[in-house]
C-alpha cells in the first residue's frame, strides 16, 4: 500500500477494493510519484554545454581547443578563430545510438531513440515496468464502470492526494468548470478547444443551420469507431453563435439534435466534452506534439547535427529530456493494453483507427500564422474574442525573430554554416519522417533559409506555447463530472475507474520542465560556446518579458480569461 493509501476512509478503500489489479496498483504508486517530482523541478541550470554530446564523440575541446571551460590558444585573431572553428567542426564522429521502430498503424511509423542527452539510456528495468501493466497475464483487461455519487469520487480523489499542488498540477483558471453553457463555451473559444475550432475552414452548416444555430461548429464525428461493450461512441457536433455561446449539439450515435434546456442537454454536452477532450489528447497532444514534432526534431538534431553546430545549440534547451518524456508516453499512452487504452471504451482497433486519422491529417509543421482562419473567427480574433490566434501569432512572430537572429549570427560568427550539409541532412531526416500528413514540408534549399526558419520555429512555438495550452488537462479531469475519455449512454459523468486513470494521467502533466524565461547560464555562450549565443536569448528574453506583460494586461481588459499563452507559464520543452 501507498503512503497515499494509508490515508483511506472505510468508504474509499470499498470503492477501491472493487477496481481492477491495474487501477489498484497506479494508484500504490502514481501520486506519490507525481508529487516527488513535483517538489524537485529540474532547473534550468542542469542544461550544461560539455554534458550535450549524444551520438558523437570527440577528441578535442567543445568549442577552439581544450577543455570547455579552457580558451584557445589557436584564436589569436578571428581569421585564425574562424578557420579553426570550421575544421573542428568536422571533427566530431558519429556513434551509434539504438532507436525503437513502431508501427503503430498503416502510414504511423515511430522511431524512437533509446537514449536522452541529459537522462541517459532507456534502461530494461525502465521497458519491463513500463511493459508490466500491459501483461494481461498479470493484470487482465478489466472495464470497472462503477459510479459512486461524486462526494465518494472526489473524497477518493482527495485521500490518495490527486489534488491541486500535490500529485496534481495547479490550476491558473478561475471558475472554469466546463459544466455550465457559459463554461462550455469557453472551453472550445477560451481553452484547448480552440485547436478544433480553428480547424473550421469553411461552414460545415448549412445556411438554414447557420443562421439558427450560429456560424461557428466543432466537428467530431468518431461514429464510425468500434466501442468496447458498456460504451458509447464520442461523436458530437457543436453549434455556436456569433456571441461564442452554445447552440445545439447534434449527437452522431442518436442521431439526434440537443438544444439548451431541453431533456438530455446535460449529456450530451457531457459526451460533446468527452469527445473533444479525447480527440485533442490523442491526436493534438499525444500523437502530434509528442510523436510527431517534437520526437522527429530531436531525433533529427541528435542523429545529424554535431553538439557544436549552430542548429543543435538552438534546439537543445527546446529538446530537453523530450526523449525520456516520449518513450514513457508512447509506453503509457500508445501499445495495446497500454494505461491509455485500458481508460478509453474504445477497442484498439478503433484507437488504431484514431492513430492513423491523427498521422494522416497533422499539420503539426505548417507555420501557426500561414494557417486559413474562417472569416468569421478572423473577425473575432480582430475583436480580441479569440486570444488563441491573436497571441499565438504574437508569440510566433517572437520566436521567428529569435531564431533569424541566432541563424545570421551563427553565420556571421565562427562557430559554423546552418546551411552546411549537416543541416540538410538534419532538415531532409525530419522531412523524410513526416511523409504523408496533411501538411507536406517543403523541400531544402541551401540558397533560401526561410524553410529551416519556418521548421525550427514552428517547433520552437509549439513545444513552448501550444503545448502548454494542448497538455494543461488540470481543469477539465479535476472533477468526475467535468469531463472523462470515454462515456456511458445516458451519463452526464465519469465513472470511477476512467476518472482515476485520467487522474493518473493528469499527474504525470505535473513533471515540469525548466521555465521558458530562465537564463540557462550553463549553457547559451558557456563552456567555450560562441558569445552571440548570450546575446541572442537575452533579446528574446526581453521580447518574451514584453510580451508576457501585454498578454496580462489584455487578460484584465477582456470579460473572460486566457492564460494559456503568457511567456511566463511556458516551459522550455515538452512535459508529458
Amino acid at each position: 500500500m501507498g503512503a497515499s493509501q494509508s490515508k483511506l476512509s472505510d468508504e474509499s478503500k470499498e470503492i477501491l477494493s472493487k477496481m481492477d489489479k491495474v487501477t489498484q496498483t497506479m494508484m500504490s504508486a502514481a501520486p506519490e510519484k507525481a508529487i516527488q517530482a513535483n517538489e524537485n523541478p529540474p532547473p534550468d541550470t542542469c542544461i550544461q554545454t560539455d554534458k550535450v554530446d549524444l551520438g558523437w564523440v570527440k577528441n578535442q575541446g567543445w568549442f577552439g581547443g581544450g577543455s570547455a571551460s579552457s580558451s584557445s590558444t589557436a584564436s589569436a585573431d578571428d581569421d585564425n578563430d574562424r578557420e579553426l572553428s570550421a575544421f573542428q567542426k568536422e571533427e566530431w564522429a558519429k556513434v551509434s545510438i539504438p532507436e525503437e521502430v513502431f508501427q503503430v498503424s498503416k502510414s504511423f511509423t515511430a522511431h524512437i531513440l533509446r537514449s536522452d542527452d541529459n537522462f541517459g539510456d532507456y534502461t530494461t528495468l525502465e521497458e519491463l515496468t513500463n511493459g508490466w501493466l500491459r501483461n494481461t497475464w498479470i493484470f487482465p483487461f478489466e472495464d470497472v464502470p462503477l459510479f459512486t455519487p461524486s462526494r465518494l469520487a472526489e473524497g477518493l480523489a482527495e485521500q490518495l492526494e490527486f489534488v491541486q499542488g500535490r500529485a496534481l498540477p495547479v490550476s491558473y483558471t478561475n471558475d472554469f468548470d466546463t459544466i455550465s453553457d457559459e463554461s462550455f463555451s469557453r472551453f472550445f473559444f477560451y481553452g484547448m478547444g480552440a485547436v478544433l475550432l480553428e480547424k473550421q475552414q469553411q461552414q460545415s452548416a448549412s445556411p438554414s443551420q447557420k443562421e439558427q444555430l450560429g456560424p461557428f461548429v466543432v466537428d467530431m464525428n468518431l461514429s464510425h469507431t468500434k466501442m468496447r461493450e458498456g460504451f458509447r461512441p464520442l461523436a458530437s457536433r457543436v453549434h455556436f453563435s456569433k456571441d461564442q455561446t452554445v447552440t445545439a449539439i447534434y449527437d452522431y450515435s442518436e442521431e439526434t439534435i440537443y438544444k439548451p434546456g431541453e431533456a438530455g442537454w446535460e449529456a450530451a454536452k457531457f459526451c460533446a466534452r468527452c469527445a473533444a477532450f479525447t480527440l485533442i489528447t490523442v491526436r493534438e497532444h499525444l500523437t502530434w506534439s509528442h510523436i510527431v514534432l517534437s520526437n522527429s526534431v530531436t531525433r533529427g538534431k541528435t542523429l545529424h547535427l554535431p553538439p557544436n553546430h549552430p542548429i543543435r545549440r538552438l534546439l537543445t534547451v527546446f529538446t530537453f529530456r523530450t526523449t525520456e518524456v516520449n518513450t514513457a508516453a508512447f509506453d503509457v499512452l500508445v501499445p495495446e493494453n497500454c494505461v491509455l487504452h485500458r481508460g478509453l471504451g474504445y477497442d484498439y482497433t478503433a484507437m488504431v483507427d484514431l492513430f492513423e486519422h491523427s498521422y494522416t491529417s497533422c499539420n503539426v509543421f505548417e507555420p501557426f500564422p500561414k494557417r486559413k482562419l474562417l472569416p468569421e473567427l478572423e473577425e473575432l480574433a480582430q475583436a480580441g474574442k479569440f486570444p488563441y490566434w491573436t497571441q499565438g501569432k504574437a508569440y510566433y512572430e517572437i520566436v521567428q525573430a529569435f531564431v533569424t537572429e541566432w541563424m545570421e549570427q551563427a553565420e556571421a560568427s565562427a562557430s559554423g554554416s546552418t546551411t552546411d550539409d549537416h543541416a540538410k541532412a538534419f532538415y531532409e531526416s525530419i522531412q523524410t519522417m513526416n511523409q504523408g500528413q496533411q501538411y507536406t514540408i517543403p523541400d531544402y534549399s541551401d540558397s533560401e533559409s526561410s524553410a529551416m526558419v519556418d521548421l525550427l520555429t514552428q517547433f520552437i512555438w509549439t513545444v513552448t506555447a501550444y503545448h502548454e495550452l494542448v497538455g494543461n488537462v488540470v481543469d477539465v479531469t479535476l472533477k468526475p463530472d467535468r469531463c472523462g475519455i470515454r462515456c456511458v449512454p445516458g451519463q452526464t459523468r465519469v465513472d470511477v475507474q476512467a476518472y482515476l486513470i485520467a487522474l493518473t494521467i493528469s499527474s504525470s502533466t505535473s513533471v515540469r520542465m525548466p521555465e521558458l524565461m530562465s537564463r540557462f547560464e550553463n549553457f547559451f555562450g558557456a563552456g567555450g560556446a560562441p558569445g552571440y549565443e548570450r546575446d541572442v536569448w537575452e533579446h528574446f528574453q526581453s521580447r518574451l518579458k514584453e510580451q508576457s506583460l501585454r498578454v496580462q494586461e489584455e487578460d484584465e481588459k477582456r470579460d473572460v480569461e486566457f492564460k494559456y499563452f503568457d511567456p511566463v507559464r511556458f516551459e522550455c520543452s515538452v512535459s508529458v
